[in-house]
């Protein structure tokens, strides 16, 4: 979200998080603006030290400086600002002025698709293997910042678990290495399962998103014959690439999730692509 008259002061020196003093006169604060725990694109700006970035507040006085674009020293790391009085202020970068379309503001609690489909809800389920994880492609339109993945299980089974990954796409179309793995999830009843990790910064792009089990028995949510198309959260479908996913045997065991260049036997939209969705904030 772009907000106008944002603007205030710190003497905050290092490479921390920044402690905002106060709006300038005609401005607003970040708290007012954006209040806490929301991303948004700022400028630190001293006398001769400057950076840009993404960041949010923890509290309402308190910049965390997440993902670094570009500063004065000709970095992508935290600057070390001297002493001195700075101006902090949201800035329009090429990164903030790309809008997701009306009605996928919501994607801290409703996730981002992984693929499109032809229906509001996917209505195929697909039993999963012991000690297999399913990959499937997608194509993210938007850049967010990401905290987690999401998944249906349709039937549960007794003792069972489950984790999830997301993984690079590489330039032959498969997939690569892995971006970020979350923790357990419990499939041992039915509902929607998120996987959490540390929020990280996602460029739009081709990845795919991946989900492990351990045991046999469990079902999870999976396209609909006919409406899988790899490609797209809040785009436009595309029958031409990315059509199929892929069935990886765990030989390590369900927990040890390889890092990098799964592969295995091909799945479509009829045997197995899950529909998982990517948690977080679309910025």
């Amino acid at each position: 979200m772009v907000a106008t008259r944002v603007k205030e002061t710190a003497t905050t020196t290092g490479t921390g998080n920044f402690t905002l003093a106060g709006a300038v006169t005609g401005c607003r604060t970040f708290a007012v603006a954006y209040g806490t725990n929301f991303r948004f694109t700022y400028v630190i700006e001293g006398t001769s030290e400057w950076e840009s970035g993404l960041g949010y507040l923890s509290a309402s006085t308190t910049l965390v400086r997440e993902q670094i674009y570009q500063n004065s020293a000709g970095t992508t790391s935290a600057l070390s600002f001297s002493a001195g009085t700075k101006n902090v202020y949201m800035a329009l970068t090429d990164r903030s002025i790309i809008q997701p379309p009306r009605g996928w503001q919501n994607v801290s609690t409703k996730g981002v698709p992984s693929a499109h489909i032809s229906a509001s809800t996917p209505s195929a389920t697909q039993s999963a293997g012991s000690d297999k994880m399913r990959l499937t492609p997608f194509e993210l339109r938007f850049p967010m910042v990401a905290t987690g993945l999401r998944v249906e299980v349709t039937t549960a089974t007794a003792s069972s678990k489950g984790r999830m990954a997301l993984y690079e796409n590489k330039s032959n179309g498969l997939p690569g290495n892995i971006i970020v793995e979350t923790g357990n999830i419990d499939t041992t009843t039915t509902g929607l399962k998120t996987g959490t990790f540390t929020a990280k910064f996602i460029h739009p792009g081709t990845y795919w998103s991946a989900c492990a089990q351990d045991l046999s028995g469990v079902v999870f949510r999976r396209y609909s014959q006919g409406a899988f198309r790899g490609s797209i959260a809040g785009g436009n479908t595309s029958t031409a690439a990315h059509d199929s996913g892929i069935n990886h045997s765990l030989t390590g065991g369900w927990t040890t999730l390889p890092t990098a260049d799964p592969t295995g036997s091909v799945l479509d939209d009829s045997s197995g692509c899950l529909f998982i969705n990517l948690v977080g904030d679309i910025i």
